[in-house]
C-alpha cells in the first residue's frame, strides 16, 4: 500500500485548493481546532532558537507557525516573521519546524539547526536582522504537533499560523503571509472587535474539504490505537456522503476495514462494492491490490480480487505502467507463479522511470534469487 496509494492519496489531497465542493456543509464536520477552542501543548524534541513554550502564560498572546527547510514559501517569509516580532514586543512567535523529510529526529535536529545558524550567517552578512530567524523555533517531535493542530485544524500546507489569544485559545488561522490577514486578525483581536463565529463560518466554508481531510485522518489515528472502527466508520462514511467523487476517502475505509478490529466479511464485500465502483479507474484498482498484497496490518488477503484489480488496471493502461505491472507481478508473486511474475517484473523494469528503476530492478533480483532455477 504505502507507494501507489500514497501517491494516489496525495493526487486526491492537494495542499493548496479544494478538488470539488462539498455536497453540502451539513455533511462536513466541524474541525478539531478552531476559534475558541483551547490550543493545544507544542509537542516538540529540540528547541533550537529561544525559551521552551511548555505553557501558554495568562494575558499574553502567540503566533504559532509551522514551517520546514524545504519550504520555498516559508523561507520566503521569514523577514516578514522577523519583522512581525520586532514590532510586536508583547507577541511570542514561535516557529515549529514539521514535515521534515529526513528519515530520523537526530536527522532532523541536525538539518534545522543548521538552517537556523545559516540564516544568523546570512542576515550578519547583509547587515539586515529580518533575514534571520529572530524568534523561538522548535522541531516537532514525530509529527504530534503537526497532528495536534494542522490536522486538527484542516491545514494541509505550510507555511500555516495561528494566533493564541490571551486565555491560551486558538483565534485565527490561515497563511501567514497571505494578503496581511493574520496582521488583520491580530488587530481586531487586541482592538476587541474581533468575531469567532463569523471566522469559523467563513474558514469552514473556505476550508471544507481539508477539514474534512484532517478529521479522517484523527479518526484513522484513533481507531487504530484503540482496535476499534466505530468511529472512524462514521467520520469517514460522512466525508464520502459530502464528497462523493473524492475517492481517497473510499480507499480509507477500505483500508480501515481490512487492517483495524475483525471485519473480514464486511472488508470483503466492501472490496467487491469499491471495485466494482472504480472498474474503469487504472489508479484505484492499483492501490486496491496493492494494499491488498503489500500491506502487512491486513488481516485476510483476497488473491483473487488482487488479481482482478491488478489485472484491470494493467489492460487500461495497455500494459505500460510500470507501477500497474509491479503490482501485478507482486500479486502473481504471491499466489505462487513465480515465473509469470518475474517475466511482468521484467516490464516493469523496463518501463520504469529513472527514480523509480532501481527499486523494480531490486525486487526482480529478489524474485530471481528466492526462484529455483530462474
Amino acid at each position: 500500500m504505502r507507494r501507489i496509494l500514497l501517491s494516489l492519496l496525495l493526487l486526491a489531497t492537494p495542499a493548496v485548493a479544494q478538488p470539488v465542493k462539498p455536497t453540502s456543509l451539513e455533511h462536513v464536520p466541524a474541525p478539531g481546532l478552531s476559534a475558541g477552542v483551547k490550543a493545544p501543548p507544542l509537542h516538540v524534541n529540540s528547541w533550537v532558537k529561544g525559551e521552551p513554550v511548555k505553557t501558554y502564560e495568562e494575558g499574553k498572546i502567540y503566533i504559532v507557525e509551522f514551517w520546514a527547510t524545504w519550504c520555498g514559501p516559508c523561507i520566503r517569509g521569514i523577514p516578514h516573521l522577523s519583522e512581525f516580532q520586532a514590532e510586536h514586543k508583547d507577541v511570542e512567535v514561535v516557529s515549529i519546524a514539521i514535515w521534515q523529510r529526513e528519515e530520523t529526529q537526530e536527522q532532523r535536529n541536525t538539518v534545522v539547526t543548521e538552517f537556523v545558524e545559516s540564516r544568523e550567517t546570512l542576515a550578519k552578512d547583509k547587515d539586515d536582522p529580518n533575514l534571520a530567524m529572530a524568534y523561538t523555533v522548535g522541531v516537532d517531535q514525530d509529527r504530534k504537533t503537526a497532528a495536534a493542530w494542522m490536522d486538527a485544524s484542516g491545514r494541509m500546507g505550510i507555511p500555516s499560523a495561528f494566533i493564541v489569544g490571551r486565555t491560551g485559545k486558538v483565534e485565527w488561522m490561515g497563511h501567514p503571509y497571505s494578503k496581511g490577514a493574520m496582521e488583520e486578525a491580530y488587530k481586531a483581536y487586541v482592538e476587541g472587535t474581533w468575531d469567532r463565529e463569523a471566522f469559523n463560518k467563513s474558514y469552514l466554508e473556505a476550508n471544507a474539504f481539508a477539514i474534512t481531510r484532517g478529521r479522517v485522518r484523527e479518526a484513522l489515528r484513533e481507531a487504530e490505537a484503540t482496535n476499534s472502527t466505530r468511529l472512524a466508520l462514521m467520520v469517514i462514511d460522512r466525508a464520502i456522503t459530502a464528497f462523493p467523487t473524492v475517492t481517497s476517502f473510499r480507499i480509507d475505509k477500505l483500508s480501515l476495514l481490512m487492517t483495524v478490529g475483525d471485519n473480514p466479511v464486511r472488508a470483503e464485500a466492501y472490496a467487491r462494492e469499491l471495485t466494482e465502483l472504480e472498474w474503469n479507474s487504472p489508479s484505484t484498482l492499483n492501490a486496491i491490490a496493492w494494499m491488498m498484497v503489500d500491506e502487512p496490518k491486513v488481516k485476510k488477503r483476497n488473491l483473487d480480487l488482487a488479481l482482478k484489480c491488478a489485472s484491470r488496471a494493467d489492460t487500461l493502461e495497455n500494459h505500460q505502467d510500470a507501477n500497474i505491472l509491479d503490482t501485478l507481478a507482486r500479486v502473481y508473486w504471491e499466489r505462487g507463479d513465480h515465473a509469470r511474475a518475474i517475466s511482468i517484473q521484467e516490464a516493469a523494469v523496463e518501463r520504469a522511470s529513472v527514480s523509480m528503476k532501481s527499486k523494480m530492478q531490486e525486487t526482480l533480483q529478489q524474485y530471481r534469487e528466492t526462484t529455483p532455477g530462474a
